[in-house]
């Protein structure tokens, strides 16, 4: 194609009004000398246009009027890494050539990576990053024009990845994701929007096919170690297949990693790689991995391994690993203190050494509304787990239907529940030991206010709170309250000391401000309330119908 020449017409303007002399003479060949030197010099300056005008017939008349400065990637998807993301069918291009005025047009990859736009021709792309076909597009569209032309190339809209996953999963199946989405984010797709366990599904082998390519990831390399070559993006016909762990081993101790415990492992997996998943906790000892094994014959073989200076090791199934700690590595003890106290919060504590009346003077005594004499310690690591209060609780209806009765106890499980609703062995009061109850990390210290009541509550004529006198006992208290109601259980009354999360229950002894006197409804009651009564209720109303009945019947 030939350069056109541009055509340039100079006109000089004619004035209103009569010329000056001046005018005349000064101005009028300086004008005319500018257009004969433009008409000399435009056919140095032509270019190939025809090209860029027929392109941007294939945009809509806004794209055309678009800012020739600004034509940069602003608009398109920042969330991808375009040194891994890979070009694929319904991806689209956007190019702009900078003149003036710049032109603008875009270009939709088809299934074969190629993107065709009709007055340039087939740009042949095939399966590569975004970045080495911004490259490609941008030497195309270069090589078509005559003049070297600034050509920008951003990608503005990525394509939509029909996926199938399959295996250990709770849905398998077809999925169409975004381009952007990764091989984890269809995994989770597939599982109803959660991660399959860690311990239980094969992380390590995620076998992912495309037409004639077999590639396998592990997954555990982008989870502990940030690895998104092993998190590749979704390409569109990906079929995805997830396993359940066949090999795993147990891992524990001094590691910082949301993976523990049972690990699946890869075939003949070598130690010194395993290892390098699992960031370190400062505490670790590098030089100090635990490895046990129990062979066929239960012969056990122990391995000391240092991921500094590693030797060949393979892991098999079942072993045990234990990251061990460093020696004398220092511990951050502490324990805390809230209630009536001048200062609460954490305070240091030295292991053996730190005792209770130590850390109240640290915390600058009890307020004057303060009780030191029923001050207590919590220790939270005697309380039960909330995984064992669950496990505890979810046994409860199936001994109670009867279908432990053979191997456990009532009794054992009665305490058992008991223990789980009270967690009354936790608690440690200051005054029964002269303040000196030695600390344990993570304990508790409260100092309560001062009460000046004790509570009774239950079958009594007037439940509430009663003036507390020192030394007397519940009999008191409930003949305060105007003593046991008809309904009353006499002989099962007890007292709750409340010690916040915790409570203890006593049947008797001298009562302490703030306690509560708990006088329970008697079983015979409770029995004619509940079970004699709207049987009798019934029978009467039985009784009285048929008397109606039998009345109105007519008789000779």
């Amino acid at each position: 194609m030939e350069a056109i020449p541009a055509k340039v017409t100079c006109t000089v303007p004619s004035l209103p009004h009569k010329e000056s002399p001046i005018f005349s003479i000064a101005v009028r060949p300086i004008v005319f000398f500018a257009c004969a030197v433009s008409s000399f010099l435009a056919p140095a300056f032509a270019f190939d246009n025809s090209d860029l005008k027929a392109y941007s017939k294939l945009l809509p008349p806004t794209a055309q009027q678009e800012d020739p400065l600004r034509p940069t990637d602003q608009q398109s998807d920042n969330s991808v890494d375009p040194a891994t993301y890979t070009i694929g069918g319904g991806d689209v291009f956007r190019i702009s050539v900078v003149e003036s005025p710049s032109i603008q047009y875009t270009g939709t990859v088809n299934e074969n990576c190629d993107v065709y736009i009709p007055e340039l021709g087939i740009i042949k792309i095939g399966r590569t990053t975004a970045v080495s076909a911004k490259k490609i597009i941008a030497d195309f569209v270069v090589s078509k024009l005559r003049r070297q032309f600034e050509v920008y190339v951003s990608l503005i809209k990525t394509k939509t990845a029909v996926v199938t996953v399959s295996g250990a999963i709770s849905g398998p199946g077809t999925y169409k994701l975004p381009g952007t989405s990764r091989l984890l984010d269809a995994i989770k797709a597939a599982n109803n929007g959660v991660i399959p366990s860690y311990n239980e599904i094969n992380f390590r082998e995620v076998e992912c096919r495309n037409r004639d390519s077999v590639r396998v990831y592990d997954l555990f390399r982008f989870l502990l170690a940030n690895s998104l070559t092993d998190n590749p993006y979704l390409y569109p016909g990906d079929n995805i297949r997830i396993s359940f762990a066949q090999r795993r081993v147990v891992v524990a101790g001094a590691i910082k990693s949301l993976v523990f415990g049972w690990v699946p492992i890869k075939q003949d997996e070598d130690a010194a790689g395993f290892f390098s998943l699992f960031p370190l906790d400062g505490a670790a000892d590098s030089d100090h991995i635990t490895i046990q094994r129990t062979n066929a014959d239960n012969t056990n073989l122990t391995q000391v391994f240092s991921i500094r200076r590693p030797e060949p090791f393979t892991l098999r199934d079942r072993d045990l690993v234990i990251f061990g700690e460093k020696k004398n590595y220092p511990q951050v003890l502490y324990v805390i203190v809230r209630g009536e106290i001048e200062r609460n919060g954490t305070f240091p504590l030295v292991k053996n050494v730190t005792t209770a009346a130590d850390i109240i003077a640290m915390a600058g005594g009890a307020t004057k509304n303060g009780n030191l004499d029923r001050a207590y310690v919590i220790r939270k690591n005697k309380m039960l787990s909330e995984e064992m209060k669950q496990s505890y609780n979810a046994l409860k209806p199936v001994v109670t239907t009867g279908l432990f009765d053979n191997s456990v106890r009532p009794e054992v499980n009665a305490g058992l529940f008991r223990m789980n609703a009270s967690n009354d062995f936790s608690v440690l009061r200051l005054s029964q030991n002269n303040n000196r109850i030695l600390l344990e990390s993570d304990d508790e210290i409260v100092v309560p206010k001062k009460e000046f009541c004790v509570y009774v509550s239950g079958s009594v004529s007037r439940p509430g709170a009663y003036p507390f006198e020192p030394g007397h006992s519940k009999a008191y208290y409930i003949g305060l309250a105007g003593g046991y109601s008809p309904k009353a259980d006499k002989t099962n009354s007890f007292v709750v000391t409340n010690y916040g999360p915790v409570m203890q229950v006593r049947d008797g002894g001298a009562l302490e401000e703030g306690d509560v006197v708990v006088v329970p409804d008697s079983q015979q009651y409770k029995f004619l309330a509940m079970v004699f009564l709207p049987i009798i209720s019934t029978l009467a109303v039985t009784i009285s119908t048929m008397l109606a009945i039998y009345t109105n019947i007519p008789h000779k």
